[in-house]
C-alpha cells in the first residue's frame, strides 16, 4: 500500500500531456491548409497561393510578404514546412560571398543562409510538426523567421 501511495504521489507532481497549454492550445502532427491560413492571417502575413510543377510533380506554394516587407515562399508538406526567403543582394548589388554566408550561419543556424546560383544569399527555415506542436508555435517561427530576414539585410547591407 505504501508503494502504490508513493507513485501516486510521484505521478500527481508530473504534469500532464497537454497541460502546459493553459490556453486551450489543440496539438497537431499534421497542418491543414485551413489551420496554415488561418495563422498566416493572424501573423499579418500577406499570401498568395500557387500551384506550381516541381520535379515532375505538382505541389502548392504560398508566397508571403512579411509585415517587414521581406517576402519568402512557404511549403506546407503536411507534417513539415519549409520556408525560404526571395534572394537578398549586397546594398551594391554584389553577389554573397560563401564566406559571408558562412559567417551569418554560425550566428542564425535556425535560419541559415544558402547561396542561390545568382549569387543571392537565401534564407532558409523548416519546422516539423510531426511529433505535436500548437499554433503559438507556428506564429512564433514565423516572427522569427521575420526577423532573421530583417537581421540578413541588416548583414548585407
Amino acid at each position: 500500500m505504501h508503494r502504490c501511495f508513493f507513485v501516486l504521489l510521484i505521478l500527481a507532481g508530473i504534469p500532464r500531456a497537454g497541460h502546459a497549454q493553459e490556453q486551450n492550445e489543440l496539438l497537431f502532427s499534421r497542418l491543414s491548409e485551413k489551420t496554415l491560413f488561418k495563422l498566416l492571417t493572424e501573423s499579418k502575413v500577406k499570401y498568395e497561393k500557387k500551384s506550381v510543377e516541381v520535379k515532375g510533380k505538382s505541389t502548392v506554394e504560398y508566397w508571403m510578404t512579411f509585415s517587414s516587407g521581406y517576402k519568402a515562399i512557404l511549403r506546407n508538406r503536411g507534417t513539415f514546412l519549409f520556408v525560404q526567403s526571395a534572394g537578398f543582394k549586397t546594398l551594391n548589388n554584389q553577389d554573397i560571398s560563401f564566406e559571408s554566408s558562412n559567417e551569418w550561419n554560425k550566428k542564425w543556424v535556425l535560419c541559415p543562409a544558402v547561396l542561390g546560383s545568382d549569387g543571392s544569399g537565401i534564407v532558409t527555415s523548416a519546422i516539423s510538426i510531426l511529433d505535436g506542436t500548437n499554433q503559438k508555435i507556428i506564429k512564433r517561427w514565423l516572427r522569427e523567421y521575420d526577423l532573421s530576414l530583417k537581421k540578413f539585410a541588416e548583414y548585407t547591407r
